[in-house]
């Protein structure tokens, strides 16, 4: 077993523990009620995948694709960890979780799905990647969910969006 592979999905969800220990502002529990029980099914299921499959295989570097690999996994783990930046900065804004940043939309739920696909790569891991695809169907799902939940409940974030996107 390699456990030394847990570092992979710690670095995601290392955030997440800071989220769970203070509130939002403007808690996202009604957002949440909204949400397809199938889809949070696939997210969980993924979710532990991603966690669990790394430990089966070694990390690998035999190639130029796969320090490709994790040079792309470092930028998507820089792009979610501004994202929660963002978060914690605007006084825990929920808005901050699903707005968009540099033209990405939805950064918070693509990133770590983008990190976990390239991770697949140098640890040669199949398993991983159908975590992953399981895990970001309903991840990103969910969140896309959650985020027009926001949007049709809070009129001042449209106005706060068209403003980000004129600057």
């Amino acid at each position: 077993m390699h456990w030394i592979n847990l570092i992979i999905p710690g670095v995601i969800l290392l955030p997440s523990l800071f989220f769970f220990w203070y509130s939002p502002s403007g808690s996202s529990e009604e957002w949440e009620k909204e949400q397809r029980p199938l889809t949070t099914i696939l997210e969980w299921i993924g979710r532990i995948g991603i966690i669990l499959t790394p430990i089966f295989t070694s990390l690998q570097k035999e190639s130029i694709g796969e320090d490709m690999a994790v040079i792309v996994m470092i930028i998507f783990l820089l792009i979610y960890y501004a994202c929660w930046f963002r978060f914690f900065a605007y006084e825990m804004d929920s808005y901050f979780l699903y707005a968009p940043l540099a033209g990405i939309p939805l950064p918070m739920a693509i990133s770590p799905v983008i990190y976990f696909l390239f991770a697949s790569y140098p640890l040669h891991s199949i398993p991983l990647l159908i975590s992953t695809i399981i895990f970001g169907i309903g991840h990103i799902w969910n969140t896309y969910n959650s985020y027009k939940q926001i949007m049709n409940n809070r009129p001042s974030y449209q106005e706060d969006e068209q403003q980000e996107q004129e600057e």
